[in-house]
C-alpha cells in the first residue's frame, strides 16, 4: 500500500484546486477548527498501550477532488453525519474529557446541520468513498469491542481527517 504521507500528498493536490461556493454552502471554519482542537485534547497524543493495536484507515483522498461543484461542501457534511453516527448513543472512553469530548459532538452535530441544508446534487457516488471510510472505522470498533485504544483509533483517524479539512478546505469556510 501506499505510505500515510504519500496518500496526504495525494489529498494535498486533490483538493488545492478547489474553487468558492455560494455563501449558503460555507462552512464556520472556527467550528470546524475548533472541532478539530477538541478531538485532539480530549484524549492526548495517541497513548504507548494501544499502539500493538493500531490499524491504518485510509482517508478517500479521491472522494475530495475538486470539480466546480459543492461536492467538496457535501462530502465535508457527509464526513460530520458520519462522525455524529460514529459516536451515537454508544459508551466512550471515560479517559477522555468530559467537556472537551461533549463540546466535540455538540460542534459536529451543529456543523452537519448547517450543512445539511445545501444541495447534495454530484456527490453520491464520492460520499459512497467516505460512507466506506467510516463504516471501517465503525469496523475496527466493533472488531476490537469498543475497547479504550479502538477509541483511540478512531480518534487519532478523525483527528487527521479534520486536520485536512482545516488545512485544505480553505475556500469552503467562512471566518
Amino acid at each position: 500500500g501506499s505510505s500515510p504521507m504519500s496518500l496526504w500528498v495525494c489529498v494535498i493536490l486533490c483538493v488545492s484546486h478547489t474553487t468558492s461556493l455560494p455563501i449558503t454552502c460555507q462552512l464556520n471554519g472556527n467550528l470546524v477548527k475548533r472541532s478539530h482542537e477538541l478531538l485532539r485534547s480530549m484524549g492526548g497524543p495517541f497513548p504507548r498501550k494501544c499502539i500493538k493495536d493500531n490499524v491504518m484507515v485510509p482517508f478517500p483522498a479521491v472522494a475530495f477532488r475538486s470539480d466546480g461543484t459543492d461536492v467538496l461542501t457535501m462530502l465535508i457534511n457527509e464526513t460530520f453525519s458520519s462522525i455524529t453516527s460514529l459516536f451515537g448513543d454508544r459508551d466512550l472512553p471515560a479517559e477522555w474529557e468530559p467537556k472537551a469530548l461533549e463540546d466535540f459532538q455538540s460542534e459536529v452535530y451543529r456543523l452537519s446541520d448547517d450543512l445539511g441544508h445545501c444541495a447534495k446534487s454530484h456527490f453520491l457516488e464520492r460520499a459512497k468513498l467516505v460512507e466506506t471510510y467510516f463504516d471501517k472505522l465503525d469496523t475496527t470498533l466493533q472488531e476490537k469491542n469498543y475497547s479504550f485504544c479502538a477509541w483511540e483509533i478512531v480518534r487519532k483517524e478523525l483527528e487527521r481527517t479534520l486536520r485536512f479539512i482545516v488545512e485544505h478546505s480553505a475556500d469552503f469556510l467562512w471566518p
